[in-house]
């Protein structure tokens, strides 16, 4: 799956495959398999991060990561630097929240190494997509 966020036309498979452009409260009724399902919960991330817990996710800070993850909905981590975005992906976070602005060398190789979604900070949105970021990290 991929977030289209301009296009003109119509999806057509090449595969013999369903294709079809759908929005988000469509995807919640998609016949999707079931190791799209995680997909399918991450779209639900905004692309301005705005409030730490919604009906979708909370996030918590990466010593309260296990507790959390017996919960429902998507747990993100607060992180204070890469390395420990990098540990609280490898500990189950399904999405990471960077407080610190790194330089964007650092976040491209950061985005580049971890399969979570990353909110970056100190960064304009279009130029954290450019550097792999999912998003940005607007809470105060």
């Amino acid at each position: 799956m991929w977030v289209v966020r301009r296009y003109r036309g119509r999806p057509r498979g090449l595969d013999g495959q369903g294709l079809r452009w759908c929005d988000r409260p469509a995807l919640a009724a998609a016949d999707l398999l079931p190791a799209d399902r995680p997909i399918l919960a991450a779209l639900r991330l905004p692309e301005r991060l705005r409030r730490d817990t919604t009906a979708y996710y909370r996030v918590v800070s990466v010593p309260d990561l296990e507790g959390a993850r017996r919960q429902s909905g998507l747990v993100g981590a607060a992180c204070r630097s890469a390395a420990e975005a990098e540990a609280a992906a490898e500990a189950g976070a399904d999405f990471l929240v960077l407080s610190p602005v790194l330089a964007a060398g650092e976040l491209a190789a950061l985005c580049a190494r971890v399969t979570v979604p990353l909110f970056a900070r100190g960064v304009a949105l279009e130029r954290a997509w450019a550097l792999g970021a999912t998003g940005i990290n607007a809470l105060v």
